[in-house]
């Protein structure tokens, strides 16, 4: 029988990841942590080693007080993991309630404002029709008092119409005053007044406050939501939000968020410097790039004038889809949509967003209630596979919906397919966290569960019986923890390039 003797002893600092360790003071009381140092051990079949270094044969430790069951059944990597993914899931929510009462205040506080505002807004333009009015019965009445008189009663105006017709001069004393110009009747003094020349008034432009952006109905279905036909590649908006989204590829070119804003070629070849300002995520609708920059300030870069505009947007993740840009709003939470000028139109939830992509034609995100889907910009959003809820990726291959779920299994949703979820990876002691692909070139990143190592593994997509052969996975080689698919070349989390064939 081996013996185990105090050289041997592992510390706990060394041998659990710093997440886990960390978890230990979650897990026991100050007083306790004092004692908790080292892995424990079964030395043979009657003595075991306390956490605490001492090595015992009862079920109690006689030096620190612990128990037996309670050493190996919690100082261990499995319970910690799991701890730790209870604790951080209980305090999400109890953030997620908060932040859903804030949002909840801040509509009623918009819509009281709203309301106030269209009164403003009412009572001003009653008072503007009333001044034209006044405006308008002030210009008759001038006009009125502009019109000729009825003639003097003393002045004989009667023409002579007797036989006859040559003025009796006799004893008449002849006068030699001229009529003045005033007095001597024009052509023009018998025709009717001509129109005024005044500009007619117009009452002024009316202001009209913006409409509050519309609530996209959500609605719960089993119908199936993939298109794609079989055999049919979407091509990849992966790039768009792949963890972290610092990559955007238009298929033509790759727009890189690395020291500002670079545009490559298919070949890697540098084309232009679009913005030297950070960028923490990028999208693009036509010939516009989005990016969000510092305090998460989103801002807009039209690609054939260089002109940079700062947006009144504050989102933490951004995707374009169908001319629209959707966004994870920093503040409040939910996820909402927005023209080219940064105008909200439309409100798709309020809740938490775990995972935003536009692919196959589709905009799929994840909430607490599961996968979403917005098949088109004036469609309703549907909640289609509740499995996938809080899922940190998704992605549209050949008619099945694949995403990671928080248990570290990668799945996939098709409802004409009875199997679904039937088919899970991986199926040894590694989590799939996260999958992104292009075309038909799948990649899927892969953590440890005991030494937290990152590893991208990628295949082929072949459409057939089998979804995935576990045994075609291959490593990349790339240990960061992002990856960025484009068609031509994926980029690692420091965004160094490698070419695809």
């Amino acid at each position: 029988m081996n013996m185990k003797n105090n050289n041997e002893k592992k510390e706990l600092k060394i041998v659990l990841s710093p997440e886990l360790y960390d978890e230990l003071r979650f897990t026991f009381r100050p007083a306790q942590l004092e004692n908790i140092i080292y892995k424990p051990e079964i030395i043979n079949e009657t003595r075991w080693q306390c956490c605490c270094g001492s090595e015992c044969e009862l079920d109690v430790c006689p030096i620190c007080g612990m128990e037996k069951h309670t050493v190996f059944s919690k100082v261990n990597p499995g319970y910690l993991a799991r701890h730790r993914k209870a604790r951080i899931a209980k305090r999400r929510k109890a953030a997620q309630d908060k932040q859903a009462l804030m949002a909840a205040q801040m509509l009623r506080k918009n819509k009281k404002q709203q309301k106030n505002n269209n009164k403003k807004v009412g009572t001003l333009i009653g008072i503007i029709f009333l001044c034209i009015a006044i405006l308008f019965c002030l210009v008759i009445i001038f006009k009125t008092a502009d019109k000729p008189t009825i003639a003097d009663p003393s002045v004989d105006t009667t023409l002579n119409t007797g036989e006859n017709t040559t003025p009796d001069t006799t004893d008449k004393p002849v006068s030699t005053d001229k009529p003045t110009p005033s007095e001597t009747p024009s052509s023009t003094d018998t025709t009717d007044p001509q129109p005024s020349t005044e500009p007619a008034t117009t009452p002024p432009p009316v202001t009209t406050i913006p409409s509050e952006p519309v609530q996209v109905p959500s609605e719960n279905t089993d119908g199936v939501v993939s298109t794609v036909a079989d055999g049919t590649w979407p091509e990849g908006a992966s790039g768009n939000t792949s963890v972290g989204g610092l990559v955007y590829t238009d298929g033509q070119y790759d727009y890189i968020a690395k020291n500002g804003i670079t545009i490559l070629d298919k070949s890697g070849n540098e084309v232009a410097v679009l913005a030297t300002n950070k960028a923490y995520g990028i999208t693009g609708i036509d010939k516009y790039i989005f990016y969000i920059g510092e305090q998460n300030t989103v801002y807009r870069i039209n690609t054939e004038t260089k002109e940079e505009t700062a947006l009144t947007i504050k989102a933490t993740l951004i995707c374009a889809y169908q001319g629209e840009l959707y966004y994870v709003s920093s503040e409040p939470k939910g996820l909402y949509a927005s023209d080219i000028y940064g105008n909200t139109i439309k409100v798709l939830t309020v809740s938490d967003i775990y995972a935003l992509n536009s692919t196959a034609d589709k905009l799929y995100f994840s909430t607490d209630d599961g996968l979403c889907v917005l098949s088109s910009k004036d469609g309703n959003v549907k909640v289609f596979c509740k499995d996938g809820a809080k899922a940190t990726s998704i992605i549209e291959i050949t008619g099945c919906v694949f995403y990671t779920g928080t248990d570290g299994r990668l799945k996939f949703y098709n409802p004409a397919i009875s199997s679904s979820f039937g088919v899970e990876y991986p199926r040894y002691e590694v989590s799939f966290t996260y999958v992104s692909a292009y075309n038909n070139r799948v990649y899927v990143r892969t953590v440890s569960q005991y030494t937290n190592a990152v590893e991208w593994i990628s295949t082929q997509w072949t459409p057939g019986n089998r979804l995935f052969a576990p045994s075609a996975f291959t490593s990349t080689g790339i240990t960061t923890d992002a990856l960025y698919v484009t068609e031509s070349a994926v980029y690692d989390g420091e965004l160094n390039r490698t070419a695809v064939s």
